[in-house]
């Protein structure tokens, strides 16, 4: 299984991209082409992958504009999507240890935020706790 938390930061947009056109768009775009292959394979470990390397694009786009609240649903979104698979995944063991991989590294650029961005909505402890119980799953798990 890849590791989901290797994508450096502008890997989805060539520089073209970045320079000429509205990287938001961009982003909300591929994020929408992403969740449509998502919903037709939704065990698709590479199409995952990039659904939520395109919200950390997005997030770095709007802390860049100065606005955190925004980077934070973008951070959000696919953190708690994995979370939700992994609580609601009718039996399907598969299923549940993507969106638990998924869900670890979700988390690191989840708590890099927070920690540099106070929010009342969300719990540093808590989201280092969820960490840390996920990595030790992880290494039960191999």
């Amino acid at each position: 299984m890849p590791v989901f938390n290797n994508i450096k930061s502008g890997d989805l947009m060539s520089k073209h991209q970045k320079n000429g056109c509205d990287s938001e768009l961009f982003y909300k775009g591929i994020i929408y082409h992403y969740e449509q292959k998502l919903r037709e394979q939704p065990k698709c470990i590479s199409t995952l992958y990039y659904w939520i390397a395109s919200y950390h694009e997005l997030a770095l786009i709007y802390q860049h504009q100065g606005d955190s609240e925004m980077a934070l649903k973008c951070l959000l979104i696919p953190h708690q999507s994995m979370q939700y698979i992994s609580e609601h995944n009718n039996g399907d063991q598969e299923q549940k240890l993507i969106a638990m991989k998924a869900m670890k590294d979700t988390l690191v650029p989840l708590i890099q935020f927070t920690e540099k961005n106070s929010t009342d909505d969300i719990s540093i402890p808590q989201l280092k706790s969820q960490l840390s119980i996920l990595e030790n799953c992880h290494k039960i798990n191999h």
